[in-house]
């Protein structure tokens, strides 16, 4: 395991096994418990020591879709959203249900549960999660024209 050591509030860490407790991390290895404060998102496993961008997708005017899209949501929605996309800046693609699922190959859908079913969908192009559609849910199966969209979306972003 490793930490953000750019981050002050880390003290101290002997590698091994994690305990949690709020935002309290201890390693708990070879009987030795050494308590290190960490806001959640700077303890990171070596499984996931990818640094993750998010992009929203651009259309060849400069439109931003996803942004336009999240504006238009009211502000606890909105925060809502935020928090989803910042799980997925952390996690990757190593985040799965309830807040993430994957589509077909190569695409995914961000989900944002509430009175509004939202969802985004998105794509990966090495270390960059690249937002490409978002629309609010109404059924149970998703609508094959958003599903174009994003599909057509995400062969603009594998071009780059």
């Amino acid at each position: 395991m490793w930490f953000d050591f750019s981050h002050p509030t880390v003290f101290a860490f002997l590698g091994g096994e994690k305990a949690q407790r709020g935002g309290l991390f201890a390693d708990t290895t070879n009987d030795v418990v050494v308590w290190i404060c960490c806001p959640i998102g700077k303890l990171v496993d070596d499984e996931q020591k990818m640094i993750w961008k998010v992009e929203l997708f651009e259309a060849t005017r400069g439109e931003k879709p996803v942004e336009e899209f999240i504006k238009l949501q009211n502000s606890s929605v909105r925060a809502k959203l935020t928090h989803e996309i910042e799980l997925l800046e952390i996690h990757g693609s190593m985040l799965g249900m309830p807040q993430s699922k994957r589509l077909e190959a190569g695409l995914y859908e961000l989900r944002i549960r509430g009175k509004d079913g939202l969802r985004i969908f998105y794509c990966f192009k090495f270390k960059t999660i690249y937002l490409l559609h978002g629309f609010k849910k109404k059924t149970q199966q998703i609508p094959i024209k958003e599903m174009e969209i994003a599909r057509q979306r995400k062969i603009v972003i594998d071009k780059l």
